[in-house]
């Protein structure tokens, strides 16, 4: 009597049946976590671009306080023209107005930046720097601005907060800091004094 041709079985070997899975290379990539010094870099990365954003909003600031303590003139509109450049236009206009006693020259005026092309002969309040340089205050300006700076003072104030953070932890954990151990209160309490400080500095 002949036996049957025994069928080779798919079903390989259950090789965990004594032991446990080893875990796979994938989670283990998964659950790591950076090095604290390329967190510490990255933040610090982002701290910077904060204080460009802070720099520049303060020198918008500036420009503002500047016009602010500058005499309102009327400034009489004689050509406009349109500048075009790679990513963008500006729109600059010159004129002449009467400086009466605030100092400004008396020759052409220039407004730069106009939101508008003006039609000649067209009447406009603004105010001068003393060699000829006008412009207008407008709230947009002042919203610009304001953004910028409260943006960097917060992005910076934030980054930095949270380096300081890691490493502390990293060397010493039990002590952190009240200001170190919640980052967002302290970006928090930056904005409120740069908003305040910058007001004042603009207004006075």
């Amino acid at each position: 009597m002949s036996r049957k041709p025994r069928r080779r079985s798919n079903h390989r070997p259950d090789r965990t049946k004594y032991r446990a899975t080893p875990p796979r290379s994938a989670d283990r990539r998964i659950g790591r976590k950076p090095p604290i010094r390329v967190s510490v870099a990255l933040l610090l990365f982002l701290s910077v671009i904060g204080a460009a954003f802070l720099l520049v909003g303060l020198l918008f600031l500036t420009e503002l306080r500047a016009q602010h303590h500058s005499p309102e003139l009327s400034m009489t509109v004689s050509r406009c023209r349109t500048v075009h450049h790679d990513r963008g236009r500006t729109i600059d206009c010159i004129g002449t107005g009467r400086p009466g006693g605030s100092g400004v020259t008396a020759g052409t005026w220039r407004f730069a930046g106009a939101p508008e092309v003006y039609a000649d002969g067209t009447v406009l309040r603004v105010r001068c720097t003393p060699d000829g340089e006008c412009n207008r205050l407008t709230v947009g300006r002042h919203a610009l601005a304001l953004f910028l700076t409260l943006a960097g003072a917060a992005v910076t104030v934030l980054g930095l907060s949270l380096a300081a953070r890691q490493v502390v932890g990293a060397v010493a954990p039990h002590r952190l800091p009240g200001p170190l151990s919640r980052p967002g209160t302290a970006a928090v309490a930056a904005l409120l004094l740069v908003l305040a400080g910058s007001l004042v500095y603009v207004f006075t």
